[in-house]
Parts: structure tokens; C-alpha cells; sequence
């Protein structure tokens, strides 16, 4: 559940400290990322009310 999370973290990081052209493709990851995010909790979600 903290993997997009820390994915969005390293990237931000790297977008501040370190900009190259390859910039644009951590922006790309980094809102996939946050895209991600709901249906991450959600299946975290579903499979700790399933398996608890």
C-alpha cells in the first residue's frame, strides 16, 4: 500500500535535486503512481477484509 506512495516521494526527490530531460518521463510515472493509488487501497482493502 506504501509502494506508490514511496514511488511518488523518489521521483518528486529526483524531479527537484537532479532535472534532465528524462524529467518528463518521471512526471509520466509519478501521476501513473498516483493514478494507481486508489486501486491499491482498494485491493489492499478487499484483501484484508477477505483473508482477516
Amino acid at each position: 500500500m506504501t509502494f506508490p506512495a514511496l514511488l511518488v516521494a523518489l521521483i518528486i526527490y529526483v524531479n527537484v535535486w537532479n532535472p534532465d530531460p528524462h524529467g518528463w518521463i518521471m512526471v509520466a510515472l509519478s501521476f501513473l503512481a498516483f493514478a494507481s493509488l486508489p486501486f491499491t487501497i482498494l485491493t489492499t482493502a478487499l484483501l484484508t477484509r477477505r483473508f482477516a
